[in-house]
């Protein structure tokens, strides 16, 4: 799909709409069997170096406060993960499948599509359009999926600490200073 939006970049809404409704229809499928969410996020947040133990000790008292579910979530659901053929859209790289509360599925995308890193080389100009080509994916993709599912963003936001936390494990050093942002600002508030 990325190759996709380079190609036709003024169809970036038809893409967003697509990704909002994909993600929807995996989130209608009710599982068992998967590692949860909950479980995964703590196991993971307790392995960031970073944090402190109390911060890390908030964060997972946290989870456990967010709403439970029992519906598939990719957990590394982007663009770059999904195969375009004839209009027909495959979903790639299962590894990361859990069971778990849509919302926080929703939240990580939206995180990797707000802070993904570019190639080296890429010009100012270049980061500056795909800032704003990716705001704007990212806001019709949320407005689209929120309208056809009928959870508001603010369901989606509840899970950001989180979600942010265990982004860090992922250790990529051009997200650490925008994670830990968000991770300060959401620990500010609880």
């Amino acid at each position: 799909m990325v190759q996709q939006m380079q190609i036709q970049p003024f169809k970036f809404t038809k893409y967003a709409k697509q990704l909002a409704e994909l993600h929807a229809e995996i989130h209608s499928k009710s599982v068992n069997g998967l590692d949860k969410v909950k479980d995964s996020l703590t196991s993971v947040i307790n392995t960031v170096q970073s944090l402190k133990q109390t911060e890390k000790e908030v964060i997972t008292e946290y989870i456990y406060t967010l709403p439970d579910g029992n519906y598939l979530c990719h957990y590394d659901f982007h663009p770059g993960n999904i195969l375009v053929s004839n209009d027909t859209l495959k979903v790639i790289d299962w590894m990361t499948a859990e069971a778990g509360n849509p919302c926080g599925d929703v939240c990580r995308t939206g995180l990797i599509l707000n802070s993904s890193i570019l190639p080296p080389g890429t010009s100012f100009i270049q980061k500056f359009m795909i800032k704003i080509f990716r705001k704007t994916l990212y806001k019709k993709y949320i407005t689209h999926y929120c309208k056809i599912t009928g959870v508001t963003p603010e369901d989606i936001n509840r899970w950001l600490l989180p979600i942010a936390a265990a982004r860090l494990a992922e250790e990529i050093a051009e997200e650490t200073a925008y994670l830990n942002g968000i991770i300060l600002r959401e620990l500010s508030s609880h």
